[in-house]
């Protein structure tokens, strides 16, 4: 590299070789302010991440708790695509912020599913979590082509965040990004690309073969495509936008504020778990836990070689000739398998085979191997400790566990990871935000209504409705006049209310031009968008939630909100159909319960118009609903007397049957005691008739004595009823007439 070249002042560039010179000290200075991080500290992160170790000759073992700790990260901290939520600033009454900000949304969303953005963030969260530093780069593509009549137009309009690697980023030297003076990204360009962005300037240059700095120039692989190295800088303070190479003396191209945006810069601040206020220089998150990295691949290294010598091994007698190379050979033979021993007995007389054999003791090693899991896994919770990374996050419980510990251990994990995955939030709605102006600033009408679908007309669509209008108003008014000038011509005189109905048909005509000059065109939003003070004013960026949120929490709290609100509607409901004054009241007390809910916000505007509706149109009075509960309490009771008279005709209707019966068995009796008594005397014969006599006379006694009696007593029922049935109406009666006086 050149020699830092000092200047005393900016506006001491006169010329692009000046000019030239001051940026390359510049891009010069950023590199040797971040020299240690980008030369040492990164590429040993990096190296450690991917495990860049020779697959055949690995002498050292690891532990990648780093790659593991990092893929947990990234899951944790964008779990999804995160959504823009593009809403009005303020207010219900605003159709023209609603539908700018509808078109701002759709824009973005198409701009989303138009190119990989989980892939660039992705990208960027590894570059911040690994290297310190994430950056994304909003870039604007224009396709132009040319009508019939030679004149150019936009034929396409493209809106990408590009992800751009942490080596090809720079920046000034500032202790805020609100102070920063400029900000460079690196390209590197093929001859052919060179040839169409900087035709002046493209034989000029040298292109080299290192499109990365870990590749060896003069290799075969990266002499295919020769490129250079262009910075393209964002200059802050004289807004301009810059492309230069740091060996080529001359500034390749210089443009003015090319995008117009609102901070200049078309990158939000990049993102970042660990800040200093010593300065901007970035801070990768695994030194402040490379200790224990470092003690957990030389503990996971001592385990596997103490490891390999955990074998079965030993010495043997040997002293019996050829039979001790069998005796070796022992411990490799199959199950159920037996040698054969001449000496057996003396085999026996030394105690056997456990004295023939001793094996090397391997105790004390395996209880070295426990000492250093334990150690191991002593280490690994530290690590889990300094970055703040629970059991519950990396899906690993303790069945034996209770539930409350569970929710302890996510809630204390997602405390410490909050403030990272704020600033993640933080990163992506600044993107948005971004975008949203550049799609609201820079891209054609035409272009917003391909992207959006949206069902608006145009400015010119309304004008030929109102002209049309106008043409028939006075189609009509001519109609008329000439029937008024036929009807004096006749002598007959025109309606006495003929002014009134002209006047009133201009009204009705204007009042219909001036609704249609209200209605929102593409025109009118398109205007408003290019805004940036009304658009600012009016619509908010944001972006839904791009962490993980706790879902049984936001269960919990839509169901409590859910029941405050019906049990309010069941008190208040009947308040404001007896008493409509108190609408308003029952409003706002309603809406000051509901915007304590940050889960009711989304449905305040729904509310709202539900109270707007009943306020125009109350229900009618209605009584407290006695009279009908006193009316239906009569019903009751007359329906139960009709009961028990049916109760008592049925009683008195088998007594009788019973009757009935028991007289035709005595009539059965009499006929056959007579029969068998023919041939007796004419006294037996008359004293049973009279015995029958009797009979009949005591039954026919006891049969109008017992339904005199059930008549009798029915009778009463039915009075006490009828008199209950009485009483109860004319209760219900003076109720009727209380309510009403009241």
């Amino acid at each position: 590299m050149n020699d830092i070249t000092l200047i005393d002042e900016r506006e001491d560039l006169e010329d692009k070789l000046m000019s030239s010179r001051y940026w390359v000290s510049e891009i010069q200075a950023a590199s040797k302010r971040e020299k240690k991080w980008r030369e040492e500290i990164v590429p040993k992160i990096e190296k450690k991440y991917r495990d860049e170790r020779n697959l055949n000759r690995r002498v050292d073992k690891t532990f990648n708790i780093l790659w593991s700790n990092t893929e947990v990260m990234k899951s944790a901290l964008y779990p999804s695509t995160a959504q823009p939520d593009v809403r009005r600033r303020f207010g219900t009454s605003d159709p023209l912020g609603r539908q700018g900000a509808l078109v701002l949304e759709r824009g973005l969303m198409y701009c989303n599913d138009d190119y990989d953005i989980d892939g660039t963030v992705d990208r960027t969260l590894e570059d911040m979590l690994l290297a310190g530093r994430g950056v994304i780069w909003n870039v604007i593509k224009t396709k132009m082509a040319e009508d019939e009549e030679g004149e150019e137009y936009i034929a396409d309009q493209t809106l990408e965040s590009e992800y751009v690697h942490w080596r090809h980023y720079r920046e000034g030297s500032a202790y805020t990004w609100r102070k920063m003076p400029w900000v460079a990204r690196m390209h590197q360009w093929t001859k052919s690309e060179m040839k169409k962005g900087f035709p002046d300037h493209a034989e000029k240059l040298s292109y080299t073969g290192t499109t990365n700095p870990d590749e060896t120039p003069g290799d075969e692989s990266t002499e295919v495509f020769k490129r250079v190295d262009v910075w393209e800088i964002w200059d802050k303070i004289q807004k301009q936008r810059i492309y230069l190479v740091e060996d080529y003396p001359y500034l390749l191209k210089t443009e003015e504020d090319p995008y117009g945006l609102k901070d200049f810069f078309p990158c939000p601040e990049p993102c970042a778990k660990v800040r200093s206020n010593k300065n901007r220089i970035p801070l990768a998150e695994p030194t402040l836990y490379w200790d224990q990295i470092e003690e957990l691949d030389r503990i996971t290294t001592r385990i596997i070689k103490l490891t390999d010598t955990l074998k079965w091994r030993g010495v043997y007698d040997a002293s019996s000739g050829e039979e001790s190379d069998q005796l070796a050979d022992l411990p490799k033979k199959d199950d159920g398998t037996f040698l054969p021993w001449k000496n057996f007995s003396e085999l026996l007389e030394k105690g056997g085979l456990v004295n023939a054999f001793q094996a090397l003791p391997i105790t004390e090693v395996q209880a070295v191997i426990n000492g250093l899991g334990e150690q191991r896994n002593a280490t690994v919770q530290v690590i889990y400790q300094l970055t703040g990374i629970s059991d519950i996050q990396r899906g690993s419980t303790d069945p034996r566990e209770t539930k409350g510990a569970q929710q302890l251990k996510a809630q204390f994990g997602s405390i410490r990871m909050r403030k990272t995955q704020a600033e993640v939030e933080r990163f992506v709605k600044d993107d948005y935000r971004i975008k949203a102006e550049l799609i609201a600033e820079h891209f054609s009408l035409e272009k917003l209504k391909e992207m959006t679908g949206l069902d608006m007309p145009h400015a010119e669509d309304i004008q030929a409705e109102i002209q049309g209008l106008m043409a028939e108003a006075a189609k009509v008014a001519q109609q008329v006049m000439s029937a008024v000038q036929q009807a004096e011509m006749q002598g007959q005189q025109p309606p006495e209310d003929l002014d009134q109905m002209i006047e009133k048909g201009k009204q009705a005509v204007l009042d219909k031009i001036q609704e249609l000059e209200n209605e929102i065109t593409w025109e009118k939003v398109h205007e408003f968008l290019r805004d940036d003070k009304s658009r600012g004013y009016k619509i908010a960026v944001e972006s839904d939630n791009s962490v993980l949120q706790d879902a049984d929490a936001e269960k919990k709290n839509r169901m409590e909100f859910m029941e405050v609100v019906s049990s309010m509607f069941e008190r208040t409901v009947p308040a404001m159909i007896s008493f409509p004054a108190s609408i308003p009241l029952v409003k706002e007390s309603f809406m000051f319960v509901v915007r304590g809910f940050k889960v009711g916000r989304v449905l305040e505007d729904a509310i709202e118009d539900a109270f707007d509706d009943i306020s125009e149109n109350p229900p009618p009075p209605q009584d407290n609903g006695e009279a009908k509960v006193a009316e239906a309490k009569v019903a009751m009771d007359r329906e139960l007397t009709q009961m028990k008279l049916a109760e008592a005709n049925a009683k008195i209707e088998m007594m009788r049957e019973e009757f009935n019966l028991k007289f035709q068995q005595a009539q059965l009796d009499a006929e056959v005691k007579q029969m068998e008594a023919a041939s007796d005397i004419q006294i037996e014969e008359a004293k049973a008739q009279a015995d029958i006599d009797r009979s009949n006379q005591k039954l026919n006694a006891d049969l109008t004595r017992d339904e005199y009696q059930a008549r009798q007593k029915a009778n009463i029922e039915a009075h006490k009823a009828q008199a209950s049935i009485e009483i109860q109406a004319e209760k219900a009666r003076q109720s009727n007439i209380g309510g009403s006086n009241v």
